[in-house]
């Protein structure tokens, strides 16, 4: 699997920072940068949008890497 793990949660900086008023955030931890395409385009990624997108005003998406949390696959 890809993915290493999801968490949602209620953004705790409301206020503080300009956000434009989103008020939570979603997290998909994968096992390497090179899995992004292969998330991006999957079958539940897609459901996942299709089923969230009617909810939500407006959304942004941000993509990085964070060494702290790259997975060795051996």
């Amino acid at each position: 699997a890809i993915v290493v793990d999801i968490t949602c949660g209620q953004i705790l900086n409301e206020g503080n920072y300009p956000n434009d008023g989103y008020q939570t955030g979603i997290v998909v931890r994968l096992i390497n940068s090179e899995s992004l395409p292969i998330y991006s385009s999957s079958e539940e990624h897609l459901a996942a949008l299709a089923v969230l997108k009617p909810h939500l005003q407006s959304a942004i998406a941000v993509d990085y890497v964070s060494p702290r949390y790259i997975i060795s696959e051996e």
